[in-house]
C-alpha cells in the first residue's frame, strides 16, 4: 500500500495505466481535482483520486 497523501499525474498514470496527458486532461475538464505546487505541477489528493476512481468504476489499484 501507498502511503502518500498526493499524487503526480505520472504516479496516476502509472497506477491505472493510462497516459499522463489523459490525466492532465481529466484534471483539465475539473473531472479529477487537484492543487498546483509553486511550480504549477499538479497534485491530485488520495482522496480525490480514490473518489474519481469509485465514480467512474475504475477500480482501485492495489497501491491504494
Amino acid at each position: 500500500m501507498n502511503n502518500k497523501k498526493h499524487f503526480t499525474t505520472f504516479d496516476i498514470a502509472q497506477m491505472i495505466g493510462v497516459t499522463i496527458p489523459g490525466v492532465i486532461n481529466w484534471v483539465d475538464k475539473g473531472l479529477l481535482k487537484s492543487e498546483f505546487t509553486p511550480g504549477k505541477h499538479r497534485r491530485i489528493s488520495r482522496q480525490e483520486l480514490l473518489n474519481f476512481l469509485k465514480k467512474n468504476n475504475m477500480g482501485l489499484p492495489e497501491e491504494l
